[in-house]
């Protein structure tokens, strides 16, 4: 496991968390029945430690977009007597129904649809519709997970990292993180030796209560930007230090969908004796484990691939990365249906990023985020020459 930071930083941040919980009243004995309502504790423990940065208030209402601040560290909030919804980005939600938003959400669109139900439209509250599951009483951070490779390391996995580097875990608090379909914090577990006894795995199908327990916010935008402390933590975290590590790769790396079943370049086949001889490894990041994905992409320099949460990868390299980035058509010159979150990111990690877009009449379903589509070979090597060079 990673040793505790021993700074001062760290042991006002525990001091504060501790001092908290020890204060925090909790109101709410027995069961939690469905359709609750009442009156949540909440308190920022902003003015103890760097970790919790100054804020000037906080509510538990949906605010709209986070702004992005480059130099501000992620905060702790305390929640006594609250819920967590895995369909609300696991943010805390209050009895009234009322949720952190501003702060932890990574979806505010996906907020704004729930939030307009019935009942519920134009107010800024969640009813807590679904199964409850009652957690005991004790020290914890929730924080959840996300089955999306991307979201889960820019918006989760770097939450996760936070929390160790500043001390909890040593310091006996337990880590509640949902388990998803797709299961992605348990091999970062078995990487950090951390037990599984530490770890309050939450169901997705279902709201979750606890007494009193901590949330940290989202550390990067939600468009992508990451922060300072994200890419070092996420470049400095693991066993052995990735930079230490040889590349199992190369310094040129082509990311395939071709297994994935949606979003796949048709012809890549034709692409790939080109590739290599220009020296890239075709990678298929499905088919790699977690620290597979991490010694791949850590010696890259030139990355190229076709439009997916994979490209995400490129956040493990320890240089300025190229990385050109393969898309299907949009419909209208108005329209366009393109991502930007990996631009964003690229431009945060000091990189150079291009879009190559297939022309309209090569998407196979114009305008479907997901369609597949294909993309004139000569084209593409004319204009991934011109970058890549």
């Amino acid at each position: 496991m990673i040793e505790a930071n021993s700074s001062r930083t760290t042991k006002s941040i525990l001091a504060a968390a501790n001092n908290w919980f020890s204060a925090a009243r909790i109101t709410t004995t027995t069961a939690v029945p469905i359709g609750v309502s009442g009156r949540v504790t909440i308190h920022s423990l902003s003015e103890y430690a760097d970790l919790v940065h100054d804020l000037a208030r906080q509510t538990l209402v949906l605010r709209g977009f986070p702004q992005f601040q480059k130099f501000v560290r992620p905060r702790l909030f305390g929640v006594a007597d609250g819920f967590v919804l895995p369909r609300a980005d696991w943010a805390p939600m209050s009895r009234e129904g009322r949720i952190l938003a501003i702060e932890a959400a990574i979806d505010i669109e996906k907020f704004s649809a729930i939030l307009k139900r019935g009942s519920l439209e134009n107010q800024h509250a969640m009813l807590v519709d679904e199964r409850v599951q009652n957690h005991p009483d004790q020290r914890v951070i929730v924080i959840g997970t996300s089955d999306n490779w991307f979201d889960f390391i820019v918006y989760y996995l770097t939450r996760f990292l936070a929390v160790i580097e500043y001390g909890f875990l040593s310091d006996g608090w337990s880590i509640a993180l949902g388990m998803g379909q797709a299961g992605l914090f348990r091999p970062v577990l078995k990487l950090l030796d951390i037990p599984e006894d530490r770890v309050i795995w939450l169901e997705d199908d279902r709201a979750h209560y606890f007494p009193r327990a901590l949330y940290i916010s989202n550390i990067n935008s939600i468009e992508g930007s990451l922060h300072p402390l994200a890419i070092k933590l996420l470049r400095d975290s693991l066993p052995g230090k990735p930079r230490s590590r040889k590349s199992t790769s190369g310094e040129r790396v082509f990311v395939s969908r071709m297994n994935t079943g949606r979003r796949r370049l048709l012809n890549e086949l034709e692409l790939h004796p080109g590739l290599i001889q220009r020296g890239f490894t075709i990678v298929h990041p499905e088919m790699l484990s977690f620290e597979d994905q991490v010694n791949t992409f850590q010696g890259a320099r030139d990355i190229a691939g076709v439009h997916g949460a994979a490209l995400v990868n490129a956040v493990w390299s320890q240089r300025p990365i190229r990385l050109l980035e393969i898309t299907y058509g949009r419909t209208t010159d108005r329209e366009l249906t393109l991502d930007k979150a990996v631009r964003k990111m690229v431009g945060t990690l000091g990189g150079r990023h291009r879009f190559l877009r297939a022309h309209s009449e090569e998407t196979l379903s114009p305008g479907n985020h997901l369609g597949d589509f294909r993309i004139d070979s000569d084209r593409f090597f004319s204009e991934f020459d011109v970058f890549m060079t």
